[in-house]
């Protein structure tokens, strides 16, 4: 008995069921009867029409089930091609109805609006301000849904400035009507084109009191065309109001250079917006702080530009002409003073750079990061001599590092003329490398007898570690021995090596030079070697000696290259300790010009 009650039951379930189905199948097909087409498409028309201020027709109305009705097939003609929003088409609109509205037939009240598949064209680049007019044009469209749902959305804009076209795919938000004619607007989608990354948005549009309030948030944002824009990994917050855009902060890295940027654009819907933003570039031993203020036809440029420990400051005005960013009256520290330029459409970086003695010309490619410029000095203080020199650098990114992501260049150096303490030397040039916090393998040559090897720290406390090889330099032909003039009867074959290691622009210089066949003075002898150490200018002397035939002389005393006669302070003395000659008896070839 109790299984054919169950079945009693399950039988009289499934005719209730399908009764109810058929009853709302019946009903469904009776609203699709009883809904007056031809009204419904001149309201819907009309209705979509003032919305996005263009002509529509409708082809094809489907009544769902029990809920909504959705209107395919659309048409749509722009009215005006300047609409700030140009609709280029939906692939379906669908009115979404609370059931009491749906079954009492009120289809003209829809509670939410889908468009499936929109797909827009922003004609101008601050949706900011086209949301607003976005707005207005809902509002005056007529009475609008509670709620508007954008499923599938593709946006399509322009940057500014640039024939460089940017889409936003796979849009999905919505549209919620709040308090008055207050709008809360949420959406996030894929932005593609140049720049490729997610973006979303979150906030009110007020159409009446001409407000907007939004939080949007850019995430991993990379450039597809790094010759062009070289940006990567751009995270940013913004807030975004009807006359300003405050960032907060701003990240990416433009050309491997990380750059944030915090502060706020105003009146950015004007030909001229104002800028108020404190920018941060580079980091560690070559970051760069600076702030700009004022519009885009002269802000104020002030900041500071970090070297090392130190920090330099920076003053100057900015401004965009044509897509180029002209840095003008620069001041660099206390005394440099220039100005540049950032062609975006190129790449290419120029700075110009003077100050009493020392000028730089700057050239930069950014799609590359190859460097070249020339520093030109005059007359400055070089490891205790003074120095006059022009030399070009050309710089080029280590591929191997690269590739790892560190940054690391070769270069490559050549002087147009070198003068130390006034004496011309021969061109120097040759070759080198630039790590993080280092120039190292250097291999630089100037004439046929002078190498340099080392490296050079370019964090404190700035050590220095080089070597300095002399390869048959024959005394006759030197103009100068360390710049000062030469002594009478100067001759000889020299070889040898000089070690210089320090610290903070100090060195301790420790080396030994080897003379054959020399004379000095009224002095002449078969070999000499000189073995000395110390911070220069002085120079201390050990080990010391002389061969002349069978005899064996010492060498005491100093080298003075801060003295007239480098070799005041040197004396011979036998082995017996007795003084047999003594530097400053010499007689210096300028001294006997001069009589």
């Amino acid at each position: 008995m109790k299984a054919l009650h169950a079945a009693r039951t399950r039988l009289f379930t499934g005719i209730l069921l399908g009764i109810l189905l058929a009853g709302a199948a019946g009903y469904t097909a009776y609203l699709r009867r009883s809904v007056p087409a031809s009204d419904f498409k001149q309201f819907a028309e009309r209705q979509i029409g003032g919305w996005i201020n263009a002509r529509v027709r409708i082809q094809d109305i489907r009544v769902g089930f029990l809920d909504e009705i959705s209107l395919a097939g659309l048409e749509i003609g722009q009215e005006s091609p300047q609409q700030p929003l140009y609709v280029l088409g939906i692939e379906k609109i669908t009115f979404k109805y609370h059931w009491d509205r749906f079954w009492s037939r009120q289809f003209k009240k829809p509670n939410t609006v889908v468009l499936d598949s929109p797909r827009f064209v922003l004609e101008s680049p601050l949706v900011p301000s086209v949301l607003l007019k976005a707005a207005r044009a809902l509002r005056a469209g007529g009475r609008v849904a509670d709620e508007m749902r954008f499923q599938q959305g593709k946006l399509g804009f322009q940057l500014p400035g640039t024939a460089v076209r940017l889409e936003l795919k796979e849009i999905e938000g919505r549209m919620l009507r709040g308090l008055d004619e207050e709008w809360l607007l949420k959406f996030e989608g894929k932005l593609s084109g140049l720049l490729n990354g997610r973006v979303s948005a979150e906030g009110i549009v007020d159409p009446v009191h001409e407000h907007l309030a939004f939080q949007v948030t850019l995430a991993g944002l990379n450039s597809s065309l790094q010759s062009v824009l070289p940006l990567t990994n751009v995270n940013a917050s913004l807030r975004v109001t009807e006359n300003e855009i405050v960032l907060e902060p701003m990240t990416f890295e433009y050309s491997r250079v990380p750059v944030s940027v915090r502060g706020r654009v105003l009146d950015y819907d004007t030909p001229v917006p104002a800028l108020d933003l404190d920018v941060s570039l580079g980091r560690e031993l070559l970051e760069t702080v600076f702030a700009v203020k004022g519009d885009l036809a002269g802000s104020s440029l002030s900041g500071r530009m970090r070297w090392a420990d130190a920090m330099v400051p920076l003053e100057g005005r900015l401004s965009v002409r044509d897509g180029v960013l002209f840095l003008e009256d620069l001041t660099c520290g206390p005394e440099a003073q220039g100005q540049g330029e950032v062609d975006f459409s190129s790449g290419l970086v120029k700075i110009y750079l003077e100050a009493p003695g020392k000028r730089i010309d700057l050239s930069l490619r950014l799609g590359d990061w190859n460097v070249d410029f020339t520093a030109q000095l005059d007359h400055v203080a070089f490891f205790g001599a003074d120095l006059v020199t022009r030399a070009r650098f050309e710089l080029a990114p280590d591929p191997e590092l690269w590739d790892d992501d560190v940054w690391g260049f070769n270069g490559n150096l050549k002087t147009d003329y070198v003068i130390l303490d006034r004496v011309p030397f021969p061109d120097f040039g040759g070759s080198f490398h630039v790590a993080a916090s280092a120039v190292d393998r250097m291999r630089f040559q100037w004439g046929r007898g002078y190498e340099l090897e080392g490296s050079l720290g370019l964090a404190p406390p700035f050590p220095i570690d080089a070597r300095i090889a002399l390869k048959g330099i024959d005394f006759k032909a030197l103009g100068s021995v360390f710049s000062k003039p030469l002594p009478s009867n100067f001759a000889g074959q020299a070889d040898g090596n000089v070690r210089l290691r320090g610290e903070k622009w100090k060195v301790d210089a420790e080396g030994e030079i080897r003379v054959h066949d020399g004379s000095i003075g009224e002095m002449d002898y078969d070999e000499v070697t000189v073995r000395f150490f110390g911070i220069p200018p002085y120079l201390k002397l050990k080990d010391s000696r002389l061969k002349k035939g069978n005899r064996v002389f010492y060498l005491k005393g100093g080298l003075d290259l801060a003295h007239e006669n480098v070799f005041h302070d040197v004396y011979i003395a036998s082995s017996e300790q007795i003084s047999i000659w003594r530097g400053k008896d010499l007689r210096l070839k300028a001294a006997e010009n001069g009589r």
